[in-house]
């Protein structure tokens, strides 16, 4: 017997701390929860954990654009441009088609993985089985998958994206993973994440969806896992699918 607690989340908390200092910016204000002005420098819960700083250059949108310093949040912040370190490019997703409104849509597709436990002989099957349901539901909703190695190299997950029409970087990565929990006790842990942008001109991999393990009895069986598995893929399938 399995028994599940769901729970989502989609929200950037912005815990930061505010710096300012003089320099040749544009003038518009950035966005971050409240308006910032030009040249704020602050840290944000993200990875890299980095300074970032309002350019004041504004996008598209008339908003200001945040920079990456590439100064860790451990060190001072930077006080002028020369201070900054080069930033390795974030592969991401182009910005949102106008009107997208689902969250899936700001992904191009999936690459999903089931990992089972050697330990426990039935996950293997289970997993099997829990992959084929998650093609059955992903082609009901019309979207791009790949199927990835938990373990497999960059350069073999991008062949399989490109394959299926998904760049590397565009993807939502979407696990379920059979574990054992500090007191012994069997799961199936989901994790669902994906390169979002966090801030205009700020991007980082973020959880999509927070929550849903399932727990298992002692004397669960494949069924059993299957059983929960399918439910849980057809309730974050509607969530992601949902407009929110």
């Amino acid at each position: 017997m399995a028994r599940q607690k769901q729970a989502f989340a989609l929200a950037i908390f912005l815990g930061s701390t505010v710096w300012t200092y003089a320099a040749d910016f544009g003038d518009a204000d950035c966005a971050a929860g409240q308006k910032m002005k030009p040249k704020t420098v602050m840290c944000i819960p993200r990875v890299p954990r980095n300074w970032i700083v309002c350019t004041g250059v504004a996008n598209t949108g008339s908003e200001g654009l945040w920079k990456d310093t590439g100064v860790p949040c451990e060190l001072p912040p930077p006080k002028v441009s020369a201070d900054y370190r080069p930033v390795a490019p974030i592969p991401h997703p182009p910005p949102l088609a106008p009107g997208a409104k689902r969250v899936i849509d700001q992904f191009r597709g999936i690459f999903f993985h089931c990992s089972s436990m050697p330990s426990v002989d039935w996950t293997g099957d289970a997993c099997t089985e829990i992959t084929d349901e998650f093609v059955r539901q992903a082609k009901a909703a019309g979207l791009r998958y790949a199927l990835v190695g938990a373990t497999e190299p960059d350069a073999a997950k991008a062949a399989k994206g490109h394959a299926a029409g998904i760049p590397l970087g565009s993807e939502m990565q979407w696990s379920l993973s059979f574990k054992t929990t500090d007191g012994g006790e069997l799961s199936l842990h989901p994790a669902l994440s994906g390169v979002v942008e966090m801030l205009p001109g700020i991007w980082s991999p973020q959880f999509v969806i927070i929550g849903g393990d399932i727990h298992f009895e002692s004397e669960a069986t494949g069924d059993d896992a299957e059983k929960a598995a399918k439910d849980l893929l057809k309730t974050d399938f509607d969530y992601l699918l949902a407009v929110h």
